[in-house]
């Protein structure tokens, strides 16, 4: 074979060898790319799945926070309802208040529960379904308000486990008005002069977190071990924070929010949504008109001579020994079927025998018109109006007054004598009627029948033995079925205290209160996400209104599936 034979078939070979190759590498290629699609569809897929489960998640949330919103629509519409007339235990009522159905799906049932922490529970685990009375807490923006010396206001704070003085000045300092700082506390010198400078309140705290501003207030202090804000000592809380700060102090499991707040309040409506009677309104005819209608004459003309006279000298508030007056046959009763217009009003109306006239005026309090034309009333001059102001309700009991009547000098005794029985049975629809302010509401005072020992021993005048005899009385729920436990003048009632001591005491106690703090929990009945919110109701106008709102889902769930749902549902956790 010659030269050019042997180059052609080392060309062929050559040739065939380079294109086997070029079919290896389209080969890989292809591969190579059909691994990257694949990847591709994988991760979009992925992608995909991901961002479902995310639009499901994210949708599944704002129905459960939905859901807990409307627990505090329906939280208010209960208080409307209790404010009403309609009897609601907002204490503890799983019926009402415990996994109540929102709306459902073919799969998912939204729901909301409405929790509050047991005041009672010293370990700090239990809870209840129903809303937390912010009366049964000391209310730090009425504090610096009351007549009180600086050492009372210390010795009202220093009752709280872990209160020091230092801390109790800086407090007191961080409220009051003035930019002078008492004698272990903290004004403005101080806190201008801080590495990041602030300005002290010196007024109404906006938030309780506020307190940590001041000197020695630790969060441990104000918050105790809840780091979850459920307001209950889980078992991963227990030792877990500093506990050299709050030591083994009783009580202090959630710190000093246990005992303070900034928002308690009651109505100074009547049953019936209207205005009290105002006992202190500059009118006397006025004043007289509306007492006749609600309360009779007796009464009218009684309260109408204290507010010219006062309490005859000597009286010293202990049982009348008048009796009712006249001949003690026609009792004092407030009709409280069917709103103002009552029977005994309208007996009274006439002032039959009393010398006055103006018994067709019917006024409410602050409406009828005084002309000036005839300013008597039941043989009282009333042209000269009022020189005395009755601070405390209780002031009418069992009181003696020495006026001018008809002409002649006369001693008008009280319809209602200090006795038990009185006190129990008809002070508290004379409680319900009258007030001695206009003010729509009254701030600041403390529930006798749901508040902690510490939060009652912060009142002034209460004695630790009168403390421990009122637990030992009342209701451990703050409801006993009479209609006396609902006024903190049951403590009279039950002879807890002397007359001129419930003269002073009422000024700081209630048995009341229409200022409430709920948390709503909104959840599905098969698990899954769910949204807790904290909120302050407020129910000393109509119709309640929300003070505060604040998401407390970052924190955690808060409550186990087993609390917030119904005991015979398998709620996955």
């Amino acid at each position: 074979m010659g030269p050019t034979g042997m180059t052609l078939m080392s060309t062929n070979r050559n040739h065939t060898e380079t294109h086997t190759a070029r079919h290896g590498m389209v080969l890989i290629v292809v591969l190579v790319v059909i691994s990257m699609l694949t990847l591709a569809a994988y991760t979009f897929t992925e992608s995909m799945l991901l961002e479902a489960e995310a639009t499901a998640v994210s949708a599944q949330t704002a129905r459960a926070r939905r859901a807990a919103e409307s627990g505090l629509e329906y939280a208010a519409a209960y208080l409307q309802a209790a404010a009403e007339g309609e009897l609601v235990d907002f204490y503890d009522s799983p019926d009402l208040f415990r996994a109540i159905p929102v709306s459902s799906t073919d799969t998912l049932t939204a729901q909301f529960s409405l929790i509050a922490t047991a005041e009672w529970d010293e370990t700090a685990s239990a809870v209840r379904y129903g809303l937390f009375n912010e009366s049964n807490k000391l209310n730090l923006n009425t504090l610096i308000d009351e007549e009180l010396s600086d050492t009372e206001l210390q010795d009202r704070l220093l009752v709280l486990p872990g209160m020091t003085i230092d801390i109790a000045d800086g407090i007191l300092d961080w409220l009051d008005e003035d930019d002078e700082p008492r004698e272990y506390g903290a004004e403005y010198d101080y806190y201008v002069s801080l590495e990041e400078p602030i300005l002290p309140r010196n007024g109404a705290v906006l938030s309780l977190d506020e307190l940590l501003h001041v000197p020695g207030v630790t969060r441990e202090l104000l918050y105790g071990w809840d780091t979850n804000a459920n307001g209950i000592l889980d078992p991963s809380e227990q030792g877990t924070s500093d506990t050299s700060l709050i030591g083994d102090l009783a009580g202090m499991q959630m710190g000093w929010s246990r005992y303070l707040t900034i928002y308690s309040g009651e109505s100074n409506l009547d049953p019936y949504s209207m205005p009290k009677i105002d006992v202190n309104q500059e009118s006397l005819t006025d004043l007289y008109d509306a007492l006749v209608e609600v309360l009779g004459a007796e009464a009218a003309e009684y309260i109408v001579a204290y507010r010219i006279a006062g309490e005859s000298s000597g009286n010293g508030g202990g049982s009348s020994g008048g009796g009712r007056g006249g001949d003690g046959s026609n009792p004092i009763v407030i009709d409280i079927s069917g709103g103002r217009d009552s029977d005994a009003g309208d007996s009274g109306g006439g002032n039959s025998g009393s010398g006055g006239g103006g018994g067709g005026s019917g006024g409410s309090s602050g409406s009828g018109e005084d002309t000036g034309e005839d300013s008597s009333r039941g043989g009282l001059d009333l042209s000269n109006g009022g020189s005395v102001t009755i601070v405390s309700l209780y002031q009418l009991l069992g009181a003696e007054v020495e006026i001018s009547q008809n002409g002649s000098e006369r001693t008008i005794p009280s319809p209602w004598p200090n006795s038990p029985e009185i006190v129990a049975e008809e002070w508290p629809l004379i409680l319900q009627t009258l007030s001695t302010s206009a003010d729509p509401s009254i701030s600041g005072r403390i529930n006798i029948n749901t508040a902690s020992r510490e939060v009652l021993l912060s009142v002034p005048g209460l004695e630790e033995t009168t403390v421990d005899s009122i637990l030992a009385v009342r209701s451990p729920s703050g409801s006993s079925g009479q209609a006396i436990f609902d006024t903190s003048g049951w403590l009279l009632a039950e002879n807890l205290v002397e007359l001129s001591e419930m003269r002073e005491l009422d000024r700081y106690l209630t048995g009341g209160g229409d200022v409430y703090r709920v948390q709503s929990v909104g959840f599905f009945d098969a698990g899954g996400v769910s949204v807790r919110l904290d909120a302050v109701l407020d129910a000393t106008e109509l119709p309640p209104r929300l003070l505060f709102q604040r998401d407390l889902t970052h924190l955690g769930r808060g409550y186990s599936p087993e609390i917030i749902q119904l005991p015979d549902s398998s709620l996955a956790p």
